[in-house]
């Protein structure tokens, strides 16, 4: 049970990253495909208006890049927390499990001494 939610759980944050990714490396596209109009000038701009455009543009290329690093940090955060937490559980069952074997050796020797008694009555 735990391991298959944890890895549905893993891959729905590889998804939802997949496509976030998608999302941004398109609309990366588009600002580099407008830097690389702007480099022809294909809109009859005088220079100091075509650095302005470019400066625009790259500063907008910087953003989509962020959000592209700032996605797969949330990726990454996203499954570390699912990793942790599903350790923290398979620690916490591992005790539980001790803990139950302890209490079997704990009736088993009450069931001992129990049926000593009962044997020293008769």
């Amino acid at each position: 049970g735990v391991l298959i939610d944890k890895a549905a759980e893993i891959t729905e944050i590889e998804d939802k990253f997949e496509e976030t990714k998608n999302g941004i490396e398109e609309e990366m596209k588009k600002v580099k495909f407008e830097i690389a109009k702007i480099d022809d000038n294909i809109y009859g701009d005088t220079a100091k208006e075509c650095a302005e455009k470019l400066h625009i543009q790259k500063a907008k290329l910087k953003l989509v890049e962020a959000r592209l690093e700032n996605a797969k940090a949330v990726k990454t955060a996203g499954k570390k927390q699912v990793t942790d937490r599903d350790d923290e559980l398979e620690a916490s069952m591992f005790a539980v499990v001790k803990e139950a074997e302890q209490i079997e050796v704990v009736l088993w020797l009450l069931e001992q001494y129990t049926r000593e008694l009962v044997v020293e009555e008769v």
